[in-house]
């Protein structure tokens, strides 16, 4: 599998898509080529098109995936991410009920601050612990907020160390 932004394919998108290629011709696996298609901003006019011709200027054809902007072939579609929202919706809901994910309704201006204060506190960045204050919210916090229309993503909910 290749994912690619938007765009122009890079060198390490080359080796990955050429290691790839290999590892599923010698394991009879389906190398297929995904598009990364949900970040907007950042999307390329023909886009598509010129990942799927580095590829095969470069003789690596996916056995499956985006042909063009707008056709597909294989069986394991559709390849373009902004098309699988449903398929990645289930399985969030899956990882929801299991207790291994949780909706976060911080705002990116929120993580920032976090970011910058641990930064000045000289401790590991990132959303974890103390720092992770939508994560014990209750259900009914969370049905709340999302009925209420609050923007959220969903993050993992990483099993916490005991010593």
């Amino acid at each position: 599998m290749l994912q690619a932004q938007h765009g122009f394919v890079h060198i390490g998108g080359l080796y990955q898509s050429l290691i790839a290629k290999k590892l599923t011709k010698q394991t009879e696996g389906v190398f297929f080529l995904r598009i990364e298609d949900t970040d907007q901003k950042r999307e390329v006019e023909n886009g598509i098109s010129g990942i799927v011709n580095a590829l095969k200027d470069f003789i690596i054809e996916p056995d499956e995936g985006m042909t063009n902007e707008n056709e597909e072939k294989g069986n394991y579609g559709p390849y373009k991410q902004s098309l699988r929202k449903e398929i990645y919706q289930a399985y969030a809901k899956y990882l929801i009920e299991q207790g291994k994910a949780y909706p976060c309704f911080c705002t990116p201006e929120e993580v920032e601050e976090i970011r910058n204060k641990q930064e000045v506190a000289k401790i590991r960045p990132g959303y974890y612990g103390v720092w992770a204050k939508c994560r014990n919210h209750t259900v009914e916090e969370m049905a709340e907020k999302i009925k209420n229309g609050d923007n959220y993503i969903i993050r993992f909910k990483s099993p916490r160390k005991r010593r």
